[in-house]
C-alpha cells in the first residue's frame, strides 16, 4: 500500500512522536490506514478512546482519548460523539455503554479480553450471595457488565478503602483481586472473605474429580509494589512487571502527557531515552532488580517477567536477561523483534 504525498505530509506530525519505535518501512503500512480512520470519525462523528496499553500507532495516531479504564469510562459518559469506538477489552466496552446508554459502542476486536476480569462470572457471584446471605459484595471496576449487575458496589483501586469503610460492616465479599482484597484488609477492620481464586479451583476439582494446575500471579506497578516484593511472593507463583504503569509511577509523569516535553527531554540529554520506550535501568530497573531479590528470597521458585511495549525493546530485553528475568511479554507485531533480542541477550551473556 503505497503512501501518497498528502497522507504523507497529513500524518508526517504523528510518525514524529512514534519515529523511535516504528521504522519507516512499517510507518508506510500504517500511515494510509491511520489517515483514513481519521477521516472516517470526521464523518461519522466517531471519538476512539484508548487504553494506555495500545500499540504506537494506535495511542499516537487514532486515540482522541488514551487512558486507564477508569478514565475511559468517565470520557465515555461526557461525549457527545454518535459513536465510541473503544481500544481496550470487552469490560470496558461494557462500561462505556453503561455509562452512555444511547450511544453506539464498537469493540475493535470481539475476542480482545481481560484475565481478571474473565476469572469471575455472575453465576459466581450468585453463588457466594447465597452461601454468605446479607454480606455486601464489592467489585473491583475492572470486571464485566454481569459481574457488576450482581454485585452492591463497584470500586476502584484508588477509593476500595473508602468504599469498604462506608459500608459500615465488618465483613464483605471483596471480588475479583486477591491482591487488592489483602489491602484493603490490611486498611481496614473488615474481613475479607476466602481467596476466591483457590475456594473456585477447589470446587471445580471435586466437582469433576480432577486435578489442575494453575498458578496465581500479581502485576507489579508501583514502586511500593516492588519493594515489599518479599511479603508479596509469599501469596503469587508470579510476577508480571507492568513497566508501563511502574514507569509512570516511578517518574510521577503520565504517558497520556509525556508526548509534549519527553522528546525535548531527549534532545537536551536530560533523559538518555524516552522511558516509555526503553525501561529507565538506573531508576525502573532498579526498582526491578530490588523486586526480583526480595520476591526470590522469599520463593525461590518465582517466576518473573515484564508485561507492556518495553517487552518489544531490545535493550530491555537485554537488561531483562541481565537481571534473570524468565520471560517477557509484548504486542503480538514485536514478538520476532523480541525473540531475536532474547537470543542475542542470552548469547551476550554467554561470552
Amino acid at each position: 500500500m503505497e503512501t501518497s504525498e498528502q497522507i504523507k505530509k497529513e500524518t508526517d506530525p504523528i510518525y514524529q512522536k512514534v519515529s523511535k519505535v516504528i521504522p519507516e518501512v512499517e510507518w508506510a503500512f500504517h500511515a494510509p490506514l491511520i489517515h483514513k480512520i481519521n477521516v472516517l470519525k470526521k464523518q461519522k462523528n466517531a471519538v476512539i478512546l484508548a487504553h494506555n496499553y495500545q500499540t504506537p500507532e494506535i495511542f499516537h495516531g487514532v486515540a482522541d482519548i488514551a487512558a486507564d479504564s477508569l478514565a475511559l469510562a468517565v470520557e465515555a459518559e461526557k461525549t457527545n460523539a454518535d459513536i465510541i469506538i473503544l481500544c481496550g477489552v470487552h469490560f470496558m466496552a461494557e462500561t462505556a455503554k453503561l455509562m452512555n446508554p444511547s450511544k453506539k459502542v464498537l469493540l475493535p476486536d470481539m475476542g480482545a479480553g481481560c484475565s481478571l476480569a474473565s476469572s469471575i462470572t455472575g453465576k459466581d457471584v450468585r453463588m457466594l450471595k447465597e452461601k454468605y446471605p446479607g454480606v455486601p459484595v464489592v467489585t473491583y471496576v475492572n470486571t464485566s457488565a454481569e459481574v457488576k449487575a450482581e454485585s452492591d458496589v463497584c470500586c476502584t483501586s484508588a477509593n476500595a478503602v473508602k468504599v469498604v469503610e462506608s459500608l459500615g460492616t465488618n465483613k464483605v465479599i471483596f471480588l475479583p483481586d486477591q491482591y487488592m482484597a489483602k489491602y484493603v484488609q490490611s486498611k481496614t477492620k473488615v474481613q475479607i472473605l476466602k481467596n476466591l481464586v483457590d475456594k473456585i479451583a477447589n470446587e471445580i476439582q471435586k466437582k469433576h474429580s480432577t486435578k489442575i494446575k494453575y498458578f496465581v500471579g500479581t502485576m507489579i506497578e508501583l514502586p511500593r509494589a516492588a519493594i515489599r516484593a518479599k511479603d508479596i511472593a509469599k501469596y503469587a507463583d508470579f510476577f508480571s512487571f507492568g513497566t508501563n504503569d511502574l514507569t509512570q509511577t516511578t517518574f510521577g509523569i503520565s504517558r497520556d502527557d509525556s508526548g509534549k516535553f519527553l522528546n525535548d527531554y531527549v534532545e537536551n540529554k536530560i533523559f538518555n531515552k524516552d522511558p516509555f520506550v526503553s525501561i529507565d535501568e538506573r531508576g525502573v530497573g532498579e526498582l526491578i532488580k530490588i523486586a526480583t531479590e526480595r520476591g526470590r528470597l522469599e520463593k525461590k521458585a518465582l517466576k518473573l517477567g515484564i508485561c507492556g511495549e518495553h517487552g518489544g525493546d531490545p535493550a530491555s530485553i537485554e537488561f531483562c536477561e541481565k537481571a534473570k528475568l524468565n520471560y517477557v511479554s509484548c504486542s503480538p507485531y514485536r514478538v520476532p523483534i523480541a525473540r531475536l533480542a532474547a537470543a542475542q541477550a542470552y548469547l551476550k551473556k554467554k561470552k
